[in-house]
C-alpha cells in the first residue's frame, strides 16, 4: 500500500493530520509495516511517546514478517528500530540488547571473532557506537548463555565453540575473510542456518537409531571435530547406548556424507567441499577404512570405485554417488 500522502504531511510538519491519515489507512485497509511506521513517528514528532511505541513496536513486528519473506531489507527494520528506541525510556538498553543479536547473527557465521573487530563489523553493519560503551557491553556478553567470552585474549565466540583460539588460528591459516551485512547479521540471529539440512536427514537417522539421535547431536559432534577419524570415536561414545551393528556401514556413509558438506567456522562457513579442501580432514584412516565406510573398492595406489558400476570416484564427490 502506498502512504505516500501521509508521508508528504510528516515532510511538511503536518503532524496532527498524519496521524489521522495514518489511523484511518490502518482501520480501513491491510495494515503493514509502513502506516504504522508512519504513525509511530507522526505520534513521536508530537510527544506522544507511548501511542508511538505502541506503533513503532507494530511496525517493527511487520516488517521482520516482510523480511522473512525476503522482500525488504534488514536495514529499513533497523530504521524502525531506532525510532523505537527514541520512544522508549531505555534507548541505550534497547540498542545494546539488539548489538548482542546482531553479534550472535555474525557468530553463527564465524564461530569466534576478535572483540574488536566483531564490534566494528556490528558497528558497521547496524550503524552503531558500541567502543565508548565497550566495558558495558562486555558484562553483558559475560551474562548472556549464548556467548563464551575470553577477556583475556580479547575473544568472543559462541558458548559451543570448545576452543576459539584453535578456531582463529585455522580462519587466519585458512585466510577466511570477508565482511557481513546486516541481512547477514539478522540471517544468522534470526533463522536457522540448517533448518533444510535438519529436516531431510531426521527421517533418515530416526531410521538408523529409532529416533534416538537428533540431527543437531551429530551436527554439534562434527563442528567439535578436528578430523573425520576424531568425529567418528566422539560418534561412538554418543551412540554406544544404540545397536547399530545391522545399519553401521550406512550409518558411517551417511556420517561421511554430512561431514563433508557441513559447512564450518574453520572455512569461513563454507563445506569441506566448497572450499576445496583435498585431504577433507579424514584423519589417521586408510585409503582400505574409507573404501569400507563408503561401501567402495580401492586399488594400491588408493584410488576408488564404485562396486555397482566400477567408476572411478574422487572423495570430494563421494558423497553425490
Amino acid at each position: 500500500m502506498d502512504f505516500k500522502q501521509g508521508w508528504d504531511m510528516l515532510r511538511e510538519a503536518q503532524y496532527q493530520q498524519a496521524i489521522d491519515y495514518f489511523l484511518q489507512q490502518i482501520q480501513e485497509n491491510e495494515p503493514d509495516y509502513a502506516g504504522y511506521w508512519g504513525l509511530g513517528k507522526a505520534y513521536l514528532l508530537t510527544g506522544q511517546r507511548e501511542q508511538a511505541r505502541q506503533a513503532l513496536e507494530q511496525a517493527v513486528r511487520n516488517a521482520v514478517e516482510n523480511w522473512d519473506r525476503g522482500e525488504l531489507p534488514y536495514d529499513l527494520v533497523e530504521s524502525m528500530e531506532k525510532d523505537l528506541d527514541r520512544a522508549s525510556e531505555d534507548a541505550a538498553g534497547r540498542m545494546l540488547n539488539r548489538a548482542r543479536n546482531y553479534l550472535w547473527g555474525l557468530l553463527n557465521f564465524t564461530g569466534a571473532m576478535r572483540l574488536d573487530e566483531a564490534l566494528v563489523e556490528v558497528e558497521k553493519a547496524a550503524n552503531f557506537k558500541l567502543q565508548p560503551v565497550k566495558e558495558v557491553f562486555v558484562i553483558e556478553l559475560l551474562q548472556d548463555s549464548r556467548f563464551k567470552v575470553l577477556q583475556d585474549q580479547e575473544i568472543v565466540a559462541l558458548a559451543e565453540i570448545p576452543d576459539p583460539e584453535h578456531l582463529l588460528a585455522a580462519q587466519q591459516g585458512y585466510q577466511v575473510a570477508g565482511e557481513h551485512t546486516l541481512d547477514d547479521l539478522a540471517y544468522g540471529w534470526r533463522k536457522n542456518f540448517r533448518k533444510e539440512m535438519e529436516r531431510e536427514l531426521q527421517p533418515i537417522l530416526d531410521s538408523i537409531s529409532g529416533g534416538n539421535l537428533k540431527v543437531q547431536q551429530v551436527f554439534s559432534v562434527m563442528l567439535k571435530s578436528r578430523t573425520f577419524s576424531e568425529m567418528l570415536e566422539k560418534m561412538e561414545v554418543l551412540t554406544r547406548l544404540y545397536d547399530l551393528r545391522e545399519v553401521v556401514n550406512r550409518w558411517y556413509k551417511l556420517l561421511y556424507q554430512i561431514w563433508v558438506v557441513l559447512p564450518r567456522w574453520e572455512l569461513g562457513y563454507r563445506s569441506l567441499v566448497e572450499a576445496d579442501i583435498e585431504d577433507l580432514w579424514l584423519g589417521e584412516l586408510t585409503p582400505q577404512q574409507i573404501a569400507a565406510i563408503l561401501d567402495f573398492d580401492v586399488d594400491e595406489e588408493g584410488n576408488f570405485y564404485c562396486r555397482e558400476c566400477g567408476e572411478k570416484i574422487t572423495l570430494a564427490h563421494a558423497h553425490e554417488h
